[in-house]
């Protein structure tokens, strides 16, 4: 099996960013080696994220149509849900790791999938976090 790999919010955006150029050929190509390995995982905060940030850049009738079929594409992969157990963690590590909570979610949910990376460009590219290496696949 595969190491499973979290997906990130702005990963998927710029996946889908006509105006991203060369970050939209890195996220698209790391977008369909995931499909290919069926090693993409993600969590519900990121597919809400995802479709809150794509129907502010996409306008138009169809951005909301667009924006939620992507996000039931997306649903196929392994999603983590949070309760608030994991968000009192969350807040424990953003205090004891010096992040964002909002990261520190992120960091939850994938621990909570056994995720082994992380690719986000929000946070540090290389850190090695609560047992997760933090990829920035745009560097």
């Amino acid at each position: 099996m595969n190491e499973r790999v979290f997906v990130d919010t702005s990963v998927l955006l710029y996946a889908h960013d006509q105006d991203a150029a060369e970050k939209r050929a890195i996220a698209e190509h790391v977008i369909r080696s995931l499909w290919t390995d069926r090693s993409g995982v993600t969590s519900v905060q990121v597919l809400e994220e995802f479709y809150a940030a794509f129907t502010t850049r996409v306008t138009g009738a169809a951005a909301k149509r667009v924006a939620r079929e992507l996000v039931e594409v997306y649903s196929a992969w392994r999603i983590a849900t949070l309760d608030a157990d994991d968000l009192l963690t969350a807040c424990d590590h953003a205090d004891r790791f010096q992040v964002k909570l909002r990261d520190a979610t992120i960091l939850v949910a994938a621990k909570k999938l056994r995720a082994g990376v992380v690719l986000s460009d929000s946070m540090h590219h290389g850190w090695h976090i609560g047992g997760l290496e933090i990829r920035n696949p745009f560097v």
